[in-house]
């Protein structure tokens, strides 16, 4: 299934301001988090409703080792 984009805006996160694009293929809403000054590299996750946005958009950087 195509994923489609809902919706997209900027977050700040430990100091770091980040743009993000949310897309959805129906099923689960994917998260894209793009890294400022690294040439296009972005962190993906899905998103999990039962955690707080900015709390799981911390997570996933921390875990693609972008913040630590």
């Amino acid at each position: 299934m195509k994923l489609v984009k809902l919706a997209e805006g900027k977050v700040e996160i430990r100091d770091y301001k980040y743009q993000y694009e949310f897309y959805s293929d129906n099923k689960e809403v994917y998260v894209k988090i793009f890294h400022p000054g690294k040439n296009g590299d972005v962190t993906e996750f899905t998103r999990n409703d039962k955690v707080n946005l900015k709390t799981d958009m911390d997570n996933a950087l921390v875990r693609s080792g972008v913040l630590s």
